[in-house]
């Protein structure tokens, strides 16, 4: 169930990401840390509407904790990422005197 609602939740961060602009660092933290707490409150909606056990008495903590984790591992995570696709950063951000050539 947790997973279902974390893909759900990721795959509108996902959206959300395509429709930024050249989306800076901090929007991708941001939006780890928010998505984070979104999904760790909606999966403890969906237990509770399943009838199943989810430690509610502790569901701030428990979002804090995981909001916190994520934003620390997003930042390496994306490093990987861009080295795995193999972006580099002049091809993403070309210089002017690059631009003016063409």
């Amino acid at each position: 169930m947790s997973a279902l609602v974390y893909a759900l939740v990721g795959y509108a961060v996902g959206m959300a990401a395509v429709w930024a602009i050249q989306p800076r660092w901090w929007f991708h933290v941001l939006s780890a840390g928010i998505a984070s707490c979104v999904a760790v409150v909606l999966t403890a909606l969906v237990s509770r509407v399943l009838g199943t056990s989810f430690p509610t008495g502790e569901l701030f903590r428990i979002a804090g904790v995981v909001a916190a984790w994520n934003m620390a591992l997003i930042i390496p995570a994306r490093r990987v990422m861009q080295w795995a696709v193999g972006t580099d950063r002049s091809e993403r951000f070309p210089r002017r005197d690059r631009v003016m050539r063409s």
